[in-house]
């Protein structure tokens, strides 16, 4: 995939230039990960800094809009989908019910050193969590992948 649709290039402007507040046709490196989750591509922080150091090799804390566009076709290619999302989910559902406990889902996310940090990981549990502490991840999968 080199080229992007209408519909992917347009949003790709739309959401780069909101981030380019002074319209100077660079974001700053420190709102590449910003701009990619808007676009729907979700990256551990590890995975945010390698591409600013490739993008960024002399560390001017800028990265233009063609140079964003190439990470962002890149990592199209290589983004995770909502049934690779379900797929992850289904590992702490150990009844197969649909539902996964958030206790257990945060232990997995802290033991597998994924990219949330704990406050983010409670803040998920606050937002998504039913009265019982479980979350439908059928559900919250959809609702990912459909904004």
């Amino acid at each position: 995939m080199n080229q992007l649709t209408k519909e992917k290039e347009n949003k790709l402007k739309e959401t780069f230039f909101l981030i380019d507040q002074d319209k100077d046709n660079f974001i700053d490196t420190n709102e590449v990960g910003t701009t990619l989750r808007a676009l729907g591509i979700y990256l551990t922080e590890e995975e945010i800094s390698i591409i600013n150091k490739e993008a960024d090799p002399n560390d001017i804390g800028k990265i233009n809009y063609e140079d964003f566009k190439k990470i962002y076709i890149e990592k199209l290619k290589t983004n995770k989908t909502e049934k690779d999302l379900i797929k992850a989910f289904e590992f702490f559902d150990k009844n197969k019910t649909g539902f996964v406990n958030l206790n257990e889902l945060k232990h997995g996310l802290i033991v597998l050193g994924d990219c949330l940090s704990e406050d983010e990981i409670n803040y998920l549990i606050k937002e998504i969590a039913d009265d019982d502490g479980n979350i439908n991840y059928y559900e919250l999968a959809k609702n990912i992948y459909d904004n």
